[in-house]
Formats: C-alpha cells, structure tokens, sequence
C-alpha cells in the first residue's frame, strides 16, 4: 500500500513541476553553450598572444601550444600579475612592443627549470621554490 502512495506521489510531482524542471534544462543548457562560447574565446586571445609573441619556446623550440606559458622575461620583480587570459590579451594588443619586451613563450619544462635557476619566487609564497621542493 505504502509503495502504491509513492509511486502516485511521484507522478503527481513529477506534473505538478513540469514548467519547473523545463525552466532548469533551459538555463542548464544556456550555461553549457556560455561556457563553450568562453572557452573559445580564451582559446583564441591565446591564439592571439601566441602570435605576437611567438609560437614556440624561446629556450627549446617545442611547439605543442597546451604546454605553452607566457613568461616574464626579466621575473616579476614586484610588478602587478596580469590575472587572466583576457587581461594578457588586452596587454598583449595594446602595447605590443613592450609586451615583446617584457615578456616571452617558454613551455612549462623551460618555465620551470628558468623559475629554478633565477630563484624566483611564487607570488603566494615567500620562499625560493627549491625550498618548497624540498619540504623547508
């Protein structure tokens, strides 16, 4: 008996809250097709960055653009991080001599071995990221 009451239950909800639950799929479907529209678009002010700066590492010659970072080629020293791949773009378009001079396409590998070399440090943090490797 118990089980015939949820069942009815169910179905009633289940037409009570049609418009309901139609809303939620079109807004679930609208957030879907944003998030794949942003996606392109931060693909192409990479593609964009990539192209005025160079499309390969300056260090080792690799190419493959989902390993590629923008660097700063002198480290930050203090200077305010351009948060996003908008804000970059935007830099990038609008002072493109200095971008050329300021910054520089390494891949992660060479990002990291440069980082390791100068001593730089993470912006989170106040240690050398030799000494967060190691545990100090």
């Amino acid at each position: 008996m118990a089980k015939r009451n949820r069942t009815e239950y169910m179905k009633k909800h289940y037409l009570d809250n049609k418009e309901k639950r139609d809303n939620y799929s079109r807004l679930y479907a609208k957030t879907i097709k944003m998030r794949l529209y942003r996606a392109s678009q931060r693909e192409g002010y990479r593609s964009f960055i990539f192209n005025a700066l160079g499309d390969r590492c300056v260090r080792c010659g690799f190419s493959d653009k989902r390993a590629l970072h923008m660097d700063h080629t002198y480290g930050r020293k203090g200077e305010k991080r351009l948060g996003n791949v908008e804000q970059r773009y935007k830099f990038v378009r609008e002072n493109l001599e200095e971008a050329k001079r300021l910054y520089q396409i390494l891949c992660a590998n060479c990002n990291f071995i440069k980082m390791e070399e100068n001593h730089e440090y993470f912006y989170h943090s106040l240690k050398p990221i030799h000494e967060i490797q190691a545990g100090f």
